[in-house]
């Protein structure tokens, strides 16, 4: 066989960026470390040295007058140069809402040399002000089994931001609503009332509320975001919750607002099991079979005696 050319033509893939990570970062061992973080790969190793040229890192204050300021930043990479790191100093609380915004122009260049970049990258990463970035999630109630693996009312809280759950207790308040809603002008009294809205709670109504006592779970790191706390309630009650505001978190922001919300007490769940493990039962006499019923008012059940040419297939199928 006889070739017409020993030439092959081929092209390769162009180098390509991909913004891997953007993150508002909190120190969890310090939180007064608060940075910006925004991390780079590329389909090639690239030139480390040419892409610090090429970023910027520019912090915009959105208060009454839009103002930007340039921010020192750091560059590294891992070791086969395709993937870089770059994050900001560390960051004050700002009083106003801020915007960090990360810019890398076009041109970054692999190691092997090539056709350097064409994009143009520009990441966005909000910087919450004292108020801005911590809030409530959700509150709701559940249960938990004790040492004696019986159930428990608990109220769980869970937080934007990790927060000490001693100062989410201080700031907590639960109280009972009462069954009835009392008569007003113009208005019955309503009996077993189900209270949903935040605006029938009012001053009154909470001078007739009962606190109810909260008894914290404690947690097993210093900083959580889930918090629970043990209470005992008449199940179907409704409860007034509220979070006191300045409640403190992580890098020392704050709630702004009072939380308040109107939640169920659930029933109790329903449970019969037996209590032991296993038993031998003779084949004849009386046979007692223990079991625990929690929150049953009726049992009906059959019990089948186990004939003797039967025991040997249940122990061993």
């Amino acid at each position: 066989m006889i070739f017409e050319s020993h030439e092959v033509s081929f092209s390769t893939e162009p180098l390509k960026i991909q913004v891997s990570k953007k993150e508002f970062y909190i120190d969890p061992k310090n939180p007064d470390v608060k940075k910006v973080l925004v991390n780079f790969k590329f389909n090639y190793p690239v030139n480390v040295e040419d892409f610090k040229k090429r970023i910027q890192y520019e912090l915009e204050n959105r208060g009454v007058v839009v103002t930007s300021k340039n921010v020192p930043f750091t560059v590294t990479s891992n070791k086969f140069k395709n993937e870089i790191f770059t994050q900001s100093e560390s960051l004050a609380v700002p009083k106003d809402s801020q915007m960090m915004i990360v810019k890398l122009e076009k041109g970054a260049k692999a190691i092997a040399g090539g056709p350097s970049s064409k994009d143009y990258h520009q990441v966005n990463v909000s910087v919450p002000s004292l108020f801005e970035g911590f809030g409530i999630s959700y509150v709701s109630l559940s249960f938990a089994r004790n040492e004696k693996y019986e159930p428990e009312q608990i109220i769980v809280i869970r937080t934007d931001l990790d927060a000490k759950t001693e100062d989410v207790a201080a700031a907590l308040k639960v109280h009972s609503l009462p069954l009835d809603k009392p008569a007003r002008e113009g208005q019955d009294l309503i009996k077993n009332h189900q209270w949903q809205s935040l605006s029938e709670v009012t001053p009154d109504i909470l001078s007739q509320s009962e606190s109810v006592e909260t008894k914290l779970i404690p947690s097993e790191q210093d900083w959580t975001r889930l918090h629970t706390f043990k209470i005992q309630v008449e199940p179907k009650r409704f409860l007034f919750v509220s979070i006191d505001r300045g409640l403190k978190a992580i890098g020392g922001y704050q709630l702004k607002d009072v939380y308040q919300n109107v939640i169920q007490v659930s029933p109790y769940p329903q449970e019969l099991s037996i209590m032991s493990q296993g038993t031998i039962l003779t084949l004849s006499g009386d046979l007692k079979l223990p079991l625990l019923a929690r929150n049953v008012s009726q049992v009906e059940f059959t019990l089948h005696r186990v004939l003797p040419e039967h025991v040997n297939h249940l122990l061993y199928q």
